[in-house]
């Protein structure tokens, strides 16, 4: 089974050193968006953990596919999430839920990392990943 892990950590090489290079003040930014990404990958993760029947027609060896479907479900359910809290005013809740997202990415990285320690990329994810990043 390949990896999407390459062609990710290329895209954020690539927007890290495009930012360095232009306004090398406005790295910490970087944060934002990553924190955002990093929950929705969490909550999409958490929900195919809890309703499997979704995941089951993704085929095995499409990692990438895998990891953009959790991003979307993640995004989806994030967004209408914090836009309902936030109409009932409980800001906090919204809170909770992203820093939820984030930990639940975090330890499926971690688990992750753990089972396959080496990740070998391959010169068209690297590709796919500089390629991404500039987009």
């Amino acid at each position: 089974m390949t990896s999407a892990a390459p062609v990710f950590l290329a895209a954020i090489f690539v927007v890290a050193l495009a930012t360095a290079f232009v306004d090398p003040v406005r790295l910490p930014l970087l944060l934002i968006p990553g924190s955002f990404l990093l929950a929705a990958h969490g909550i999409g993760a958490l929900s195919e953990r809890i309703l499997r029947s979704w995941a089951m027609d993704i085929p095995a060896d499409s990692s990438i596919l895998l990891l953009i479907t959790r991003l979307s479900v993640g995004v989806s359910f994030l967004g209408f999430a914090t836009v309902v809290l936030g109409l009932l005013e409980i800001y906090q809740l919204a809170g909770i839920l992203v820093v939820l997202g984030i930990l639940w990415s975090v330890v499926n990285g971690l688990r992750a990392y753990r089972q396959r320690c080496w990740i070998r990329p391959t010169s068209a994810s690297i590709a796919s990943g500089v390629v991404m990043g500039i987009v």
